[in-house]
């Protein structure tokens, strides 16, 4: 996965991707499940933004 980062967050970046990669394999993909469920949430909170304006 290609990731583009403004470099001021680099070392914070390096150190997340450090710690993802210690977890188990489950982990990582309840993790990206929780992701997932944090974007869809957020997304729906925007559409809903938009819907009251």
């Amino acid at each position: 996965m290609l990731t583009m980062l403004e470099t001021e967050h680099k070392p914070e970046a390096e150190k997340l991707v450090e710690e993802v990669k210690s977890l188990s394999e489950k982990e990582q993909r309840d993790l990206a499940i929780f992701l997932q469920g944090v974007r869809y949430a957020e997304s729906k909170s925007e559409e809903k933004a938009y819907a009251t304006n």
